[in-house]
């Protein structure tokens, strides 16, 4: 095993069930590769950490190692991806106190447009929200104004009014749905069925001189998403991220939200999966343009018409598989 421990950040949300899944059940130890799982409470922390280089990679939405690596939002930080996390991660949530206006025509709007919060401005929320305002026909005749809150704060806020919802990481929307503040208005299985959605990235520099680490981590990943895809496992997954993002009013023990779920009448289960279908491989033309899309919907106006599948297929060659 290397000496050093690769220090991999995450969020602690369901996109990172495989990287703690190949933690605890040994995928690392089995290619002899030491990993150290961090979690940070938004991607700016990530971003920073990445910068200064106190982390080698995280688990971080499909299209952020493509902005950071163009420079485009952030600082320039050359990124290289070595495979995807989950697919379709993410949900729309909104607030049990906004109730959603039917669009109709001729009809007067009657609240102000609704105001959603996504994690960072770089990642997919934005597009999310956007196809569902467009294909839904509620949410008002304004279209929704889309506000960073940090991930972790991102219930909090909600509850306290500053936002009427949000497009959020799972299993946020359950927690929502739990606790009566919120519920699932879609989930980007919906929307963009099995687009990708986080991968693990780490720097460029990193990925040049560790090679062989980055394979043994490309190797380790495949292996527990093949157990996290497993639908046997699936309440052992959740349960620890529940007992971590747990609100404090429901204890420290993700069992008690799980109790809590399934007596729910009316809760939206994760969509997140982490596996595609037999018949589509891991980064196919359309995932290529939900990725390119995405960055898109967060570039200024002379961006916006810009090819950026050859930058997406070089971020990918090194360990995502075809």
């Amino acid at each position: 095993m290397i000496s050093d421990r690769i220090r991999i950040a995450h969020l602690g949300f369901y996109n990172a069930a495989p990287l703690l899944t190949a933690v605890d059940s040994g995928c690392f130890d089995e290619e002899a590769v030491g990993v150290e799982a961090v979690r940070e409470l938004g991607m700016a922390t990530i971003t920073a950490r990445l910068s200064e280089g106190a982390i080698s990679g995280a688990i971080v939405p499909a299209q952020v190692p493509l902005l950071l690596s163009l420079g485009i939002g952030r600082s320039r930080i050359a990124m290289r991806i070595l495979g995807i996390t989950s697919y379709q991660d993410m949900a729309i949530v909104i607030s049990t106190r906004r109730p959603l206006e039917e669009r109709m025509p001729h009809k007067p709007q009657t609240q102000p447009a609704l105001k959603l919060g996504v994690i960072a401005a770089d990642t997919p929320g934005k597009l999310l929200i956007a196809q569902w305002w467009r294909t839904a026909g509620v949410g008002g005749e304004r279209e929704p104004v889309c506000l960073s809150v940090a991930a972790s704060q991102l219930l909090d806020f909600m509850r306290d009014g500053v936002i009427d919802g949000f497009c959020g990481p799972d299993p946020l929307g359950l927690l929502a749905q739990i606790d009566g503040i919120g519920r699932v208005a879609a989930r980007s299985a919906d929307l963009y069925p099995f687009h990708p959605g986080s991968v693990l990235a780490v720097r460029e520099d990193f990925a040049l001189r560790e090679p062989r680490s980055c394979e043994a981590l490309a190797r380790a990943l495949s292996k527990a998403k093949a157990l996290c895809a497993d639908p046997a496992r699936q309440p052992g997954l959740l349960e620890p991220i529940l007992t971590d993002l747990c609100l404090p009013e429901m204890g420290s023990d993700g069992r008690v939200a799980l109790t809590a779920l399934r007596k729910h009448e009316d809760f939206s289960a994760p969509g997140t999966a982490f596996a595609r279908p037999a018949n589509r491989r891991d980064l196919d033309a359309v995932g290529i343009e939900f990725i390119a899309e995405a960055a898109r919907s967060v570039v200024g106006f002379g961006g916006r018409n810009r090819d950026l599948s050859p930058e997406i297929a070089r971020l990918f060659e090194a360990g995502c598989p075809a």
